[in-house]
């Protein structure tokens, strides 16, 4: 997929998850053709429905009632993070279901210079968001003193603190 994003390939989308590899080709109808026949792979009859399942998180993947990890990462980086992966956006967005540890995933994902975001999990054993490191942390709280001086928008909503 990373190598595929650096030539002019028409792809809009990729999905990679149980060792198949989906993309979406959009644009001109002789670019997708092209494309087509370069990287060959099938057609798919119901691709709108599929991806609209990745976005909305409504396909069969999403459906587990395991701690769900959004990973934002470096595409080409691997995650020693145990679980089932769904894989998007060439390699840089990672879906997983896993009971892992939360520190341990969060440091996993720390060793690649990425962040992990808790997306669901029905015992909420950590916060949501990955904590961010002291100087930033400094940052968003003088924004939100700035622009919500009295506190009043979503307070503790992503962070506890602010």
């Amino acid at each position: 997929m990373n190598r595929w994003a650096g030539e002019p390939l028409p792809i809009s989308a990729t999905c990679y998850h149980d060792h198949v590899l989906t993309m979406r080709l959009s644009g001109a109808q002789s670019a997708v053709r092209a494309a087509h026949a370069k990287l060959g792979g099938q057609m798919m009859l119901a691709g709108e429905d599929f991806w609209c399942g990745i976005r909305e998180q409504t396909s069969h993947f999403f459906r587990d009632g395991m701690s769900l990890w959004r990973l934002s990462v470096p595409s080409t980086a691997a995650v020693p993070v145990p679980g089932k992966q769904l894989i998007e956006w060439g390699g840089a967005l990672r879906w997983v279901f896993t009971e892992g540890e939360p520190g341990a995933v969060r440091a996993a994902v720390e060793k690649v210079r990425g962040q992990a975001t808790l997306f669901r999990s029905a015992k909420k054993p950590a916060a949501v968001f990955h904590p961010f490191p002291q100087p930033l942390q400094d940052v968003h709280k003088r924004m939100k003193r700035a622009f919500d001086p009295q506190g009043i928008f979503n307070p503790g909503r992503m962070y506890a603190d602010f």
